[in-house]
Protein backbone atom coordinates (compact mmCIF):
# COMPACT_ATOMS: atom_id res chain seq x y z
CA UNK A 1 0.00 0.00 0.00
CA UNK A 2 2.88 2.44 0.78
CA UNK A 3 3.75 2.06 -3.40
CA UNK A 4 0.46 3.16 -4.37
CA UNK A 5 -0.41 5.61 -1.87
CA UNK A 6 3.22 6.97 -2.68
CA UNK A 7 2.31 7.18 -6.87
CA UNK A 8 -0.87 8.52 -5.48
CA UNK A 9 0.64 11.50 -3.43
CA UNK A 10 3.13 12.00 -6.65
CA UNK A 11 0.29 12.16 -9.06
CA UNK A 12 -1.34 14.37 -6.73
CA UNK A 13 1.65 17.08 -6.66
CA UNK A 14 1.88 16.83 -10.48
CA UNK A 15 -1.34 17.83 -10.86
CA UNK A 16 -1.33 20.68 -7.94
CA UNK A 17 1.88 21.82 -10.56
CA UNK A 18 -0.04 22.09 -13.34
CA UNK A 19 -3.31 23.45 -11.92
CA UNK A 20 -0.71 26.46 -10.41
CA UNK A 21 0.91 26.82 -14.07
CA UNK A 22 -2.05 26.82 -16.34
CA UNK A 23 -3.17 30.00 -17.75
CA UNK A 24 -6.71 31.19 -18.08
CA UNK A 25 -7.44 30.11 -21.68
CA UNK A 26 -6.24 26.97 -21.58
CA UNK A 27 -8.38 26.52 -18.05
CA UNK A 28 -11.32 28.34 -19.82
CA UNK A 29 -10.74 25.86 -22.82
CA UNK A 30 -10.50 22.61 -20.44
CA UNK A 31 -13.89 23.21 -19.01
CA UNK A 32 -15.68 23.86 -22.21
CA UNK A 33 -14.63 20.54 -22.90
CA UNK A 34 -15.44 19.35 -19.75
CA UNK A 35 -18.78 20.72 -20.52
CA UNK A 36 -19.15 19.01 -23.86
CA UNK A 37 -17.93 15.92 -22.31
CA UNK A 38 -20.80 15.85 -19.52
CA UNK A 39 -23.67 16.91 -21.37
CA UNK A 40 -22.31 14.54 -24.44
CA UNK A 41 -22.80 16.69 -27.37
CA UNK A 42 -20.44 16.83 -30.56
CA UNK A 43 -18.41 19.84 -30.91
CA UNK A 44 -19.48 22.48 -33.12
CA UNK A 45 -16.72 22.69 -35.78
CA UNK A 46 -16.85 23.65 -39.66
CA UNK A 47 -16.65 20.02 -40.96
CA UNK A 48 -20.27 19.84 -41.83
CA UNK A 49 -20.02 23.90 -43.07
CA UNK A 50 -17.91 23.28 -46.48
CA UNK A 51 -20.02 20.82 -48.36
CA UNK A 52 -23.46 22.59 -47.14
CA UNK A 53 -21.76 25.69 -48.46
CA UNK A 54 -20.76 23.81 -51.64
CA UNK A 55 -23.64 21.92 -52.22
CA UNK A 56 -25.66 25.26 -52.12
CA UNK A 57 -23.23 27.14 -54.45
CA UNK A 58 -23.88 24.61 -56.85
CA UNK A 59 -27.77 24.44 -56.96
CA UNK A 60 -27.01 28.15 -57.16
CA UNK A 61 -24.96 27.57 -60.42
CA UNK A 62 -27.55 25.30 -61.88
CA UNK A 63 -30.57 27.60 -61.46
CA UNK A 64 -28.97 30.42 -63.09
CA UNK A 65 -27.66 27.92 -65.81
CA UNK A 66 -31.12 26.93 -66.43
CA UNK A 67 -32.55 30.52 -65.94
CA UNK A 68 -30.55 31.92 -68.24
CA UNK A 69 -30.07 29.63 -71.51
CA UNK A 70 -29.44 31.17 -74.32
CA UNK A 71 -32.13 31.03 -77.52
CA UNK A 72 -31.69 27.68 -79.05
CA UNK A 73 -33.49 29.06 -82.13
CA UNK A 74 -31.21 32.07 -82.92
CA UNK A 75 -28.29 29.64 -81.61
CA UNK A 76 -29.39 27.50 -84.58
CA UNK A 77 -30.31 29.73 -87.14
CA UNK A 78 -27.00 31.10 -87.07
CA UNK A 79 -25.56 28.20 -87.22
CA UNK A 80 -27.65 27.70 -90.29
CA UNK A 81 -26.27 30.73 -91.68
CA UNK A 82 -22.55 30.03 -91.16
CA UNK A 83 -22.64 26.36 -92.38
CA UNK A 84 -24.59 27.91 -95.56
CA UNK A 85 -22.31 30.28 -95.93
CA UNK A 86 -19.27 27.94 -95.85
CA UNK A 87 -21.25 25.30 -97.89
CA UNK A 88 -21.68 27.69 -101.05
CA UNK A 89 -18.11 29.23 -100.72
CA UNK A 90 -16.79 25.42 -101.13
CA UNK A 91 -19.61 24.96 -103.92
CA UNK A 92 -18.18 28.08 -105.99
CA UNK A 93 -14.39 26.54 -105.11
CA UNK A 94 -15.31 23.08 -106.52
CA UNK A 95 -17.10 24.71 -109.76
CA UNK A 96 -13.94 26.67 -110.55
CA UNK A 97 -11.89 24.52 -110.00
CA UNK A 98 -12.96 21.32 -112.28
CA UNK A 99 -13.06 24.60 -114.60
CA UNK A 100 -9.79 24.88 -114.79
CA UNK A 101 -9.33 21.40 -114.91
CA UNK A 102 -11.17 20.49 -117.67
CA UNK A 103 -9.58 23.88 -119.45
CA UNK A 104 -7.78 21.77 -122.13
CA UNK A 105 -11.34 19.96 -123.29
CA UNK A 106 -12.85 22.96 -123.33
CA UNK A 107 -9.86 24.48 -125.40
CA UNK A 108 -10.14 21.47 -127.60
CA UNK A 109 -14.11 21.48 -128.03
CA UNK A 110 -13.64 25.63 -129.19
CA UNK A 111 -10.78 24.51 -131.58
CA UNK A 112 -13.24 21.93 -133.01
CA UNK A 113 -16.53 24.30 -133.24
CA UNK A 114 -14.26 26.59 -135.28
CA UNK A 115 -13.02 23.93 -137.36
CA UNK A 116 -16.34 22.25 -138.10
CA UNK A 117 -18.69 25.93 -138.72
CA UNK A 118 -15.44 27.52 -140.82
Amino acid sequence: MTKHSKFEAELRDDLHTLEETTGAPEIFRLAKARNRALAQTEPTSGKLRWPVMGASMASVLLATVLIVQPDSTELSSQVDNQLGTQLATEMIIDDSVELYEDLDFYYWLAETDQNGTS
